[in-house]
């Protein structure tokens, strides 16, 4: 299902304002869940019964001859909402500007279609699974200009003048600017001194102690520290110290997307010249510069809390690649000749 609404507003002639809404609804999404699997809850107030359970699980599943039974059905549902506001000035005078802010939010309780779904809770009680999806993206900006600079043949300066024409003229250039939040991430814990029944009932996510665990959103290349090539002596990004591991045989209450990954600050320029020969020949020289600030992008921090060794947790392990949005600097030169 999907709706929108639009209002514009045109300022000028080549000047032009929108607002507008986008929702959409995903209904009865095909998904599969482990039904072969007890409550979260089980055992509860019978010690003798959970203890028996963790030492032999298989006896105790509603079906204790199968292994996982991957029940699949029309059982998903998920939503998008998104605001948007754009700017857009059509070509005049050599530029072309087009720039807009969205503020979203998508929710599901499972990311997967047709294949089996995990998360906080199992098919028992799906309804801790709905959160944030992992492709939610709250804030994101975007701006693109080109202009052609107004030197050279057939522009206003430089028009009639062949030799500044060829050494200043015809050339043009572009700007993409990019700023985004990161996608949410969850969380998970291992090296509890309690125990807790097989995973196959839901995912292990750890209590939190705190009320905010929010990480900086830019600037993480600085907050990381001069030892960034070495985890164990890396900044966290998180503290450690905002969870705790459940009770023995109980979930935790972490929830499903809880927190926001880094977010992305990337620059894209690009300038070109043409050099005409006659009517028909055309050499372009381009260069292209990705990254041109070294706002360099990183990838989640480390989800998993080890309470056994917690240094590890919460700091960058690796940033995006070269050639991917948000990746490393990289310069390109190109000539092309056309006729």
């Amino acid at each position: 299902m999907n709706w929108n609404a639009t209002v514009e507003y045109q300022i000028s002639t080549n000047n032009l304002v929108k607002l507008f809404y986008q929702g959409s609804a995903g209904v009865h999404l095909v998904e599969s869940w482990n039904i072969n699997a007890f409550p979260l809850d089980f055992g509860a107030n019978d010690p003798a019964l959970r203890s028996a359970a963790f030492a032999a699980t298989q006896n105790y599943l509603p079906y204790p001859q199968f292994g996982s039974i991957n029940y699949m059905s029309n059982t998903g549902h998920s939503t998008y909402h998104a605001g948007t506001l754009q700017f857009e000035k059509r070509y005049s005078q050599g530029m072309v500007l087009n720039t807009f802010y969205t503020f979203a939010k998508a929710i599901d309780d499972c990311d997967t279609d047709y294949g089996v779904c995990t998360g906080v809770a199992p098919i028992t009680n799906r309804d801790l699974n709905k959160g944030r999806a992992g492709y939610d993206m709250r804030h994101r900006f975007v701006t693109s200009l080109t202009y052609e600079l107004p030197m050279g043949k057939g522009r206003r300066f430089l028009n009639h003048n062949r030799v500044l024409d060829w050494l200043l003229g015809g050339y043009e250039i572009a700007w993409i600017q990019t700023v985004q939040t990161g996608n949410p991430i969850g969380f998970s814990f291992t090296g509890s001194p309690y125990n807790y029944y097989p995973t196959n009932i839901g995912n292990w996510v750890p209590n939190l102690t705190c009320s905010d665990i929010s990480m900086p959103h830019f600037g993480l290349g600085k907050l990381i520290g001069g030892n960034r090539f070495n985890q164990a002596l890396e900044n966290p990004m998180v503290d450690v110290n905002c969870f705790a591991p459940p009770a023995a045989f109980t979930p935790g209450n972490a929830g499903r997307n809880i927190m926001t990954g880094p977010a992305s600050y990337y620059s894209q320029a690009s300038a070109k010249k043409n050099f005409r020969f006659r009517e028909r020949w055309n050499l372009q020289v381009r260069f292209d510069f990705q990254n041109p600030f070294h706002n360099y992008g990183f990838a989640a921090p480390t989800n998993q809390v080890d309470f056994k060794n917690p240094q590890l947790f919460g700091k960058i392990t690796s940033d995006v690649t070269t050639a991917a949005l948000n990746g490393e600097p990289l310069m390109n030169l190109m000539l092309r000749l056309s006729w």
